[in-house]
């Protein structure tokens, strides 16, 4: 599971050529589609940026959409949960993800690790629910927001 505040997003990014669903749990998501990622050059998006919305999904085949970049351009924040598994044959499993630096121009690994486990994230979540009040503005977002 991610959580993405407005204004966040990824850096252009595979996922060590795992496949992978991406569904949108809360609010909504851009998902931009890349054709490389090599050092020295430049990625090119693919068509255009599509944003997904609550139960709306996207996935990663081993062939296709593999660099991708997300984003919460919206006010609002988004979470998505993200499921991979390496395709039958992969015997090879990098459990990394590597990245465009966009400063460096170069192609980078990044090995991931979680900030919390689900239960402290489920505990800091009920904690905040519990002790602060909702925002009044909640109640007349629109459905995109």
């Amino acid at each position: 599971m991610e959580v993405w505040p407005p204004g966040h997003k990824s850096p252009i990014h595979d996922h060590g050529d795992a496949c992978a669903i991406i569904r949108v749990l809360s609010g909504t998501i851009q998902c931009s589609y890349y054709d490389t990622l090599v050092s020295k050059v430049e990625p090119k998006l693919l068509g255009q940026p599509i944003e997904l919305d609550k139960d709306q999904i996207t996935w990663l085949g081993d062939n296709q959409y593999q660099i991708h970049a997300l984003e919460n351009i919206r006010s609002r924040t988004c979470i998505t949960l993200q499921c991979y598994q390496f395709p039958k044959g992969n015997d090879l499993h990098e459990e990394k993800f590597r990245f465009f630096d966009a400063s460096s121009k170069e192609q980078t690994d990044f090995h991931p690790n979680s900030d919390c486990t689900f239960t402290d994230f489920y505990d800091i979540m009920k904690t905040e629910w519990d002790t602060k009040k909702p925002y009044p503005e909640w109640q007349t977002l629109s459905k995109k927001e």
